[in-house]
């Protein structure tokens, strides 16, 4: 339930919502650690700012380095893959 100020000052509006989105921006710029050897590794690499969904990785070995909200929020999703 949100519950808000309407347009005149004594009015306040609520209104009911089945989700909730925050977008205030925290993780628009990716950032990247240095890692050394990087640029050498074979497999793809991608940060969890390009992340969508988890099909793409169905039977591959996946290792997610992080240990933030960006970096652990992908990892229940993508166990399920096997």
């Amino acid at each position: 339930m949100l519950q808000r100020k309407g347009d005149r000052p004594s009015e306040v509006r609520t209104e009911d919502f089945d989700a909730l989105l925050v977008c205030n921006g925290h993780y628009t710029d990716p950032r990247w650690p240095e890692v050394e050897g990087q640029a050498a590794f074979p497999g793809h690499i991608r940060h969890s700012h390009n992340y969508r969904e988890p099909s793409s990785y169905k039977g591959q070995r996946v290792v997610c380095v992080g240990a933030s909200a960006s970096g652990t929020g992908h990892l229940p999703r993508n166990r399920q893959l096997r």
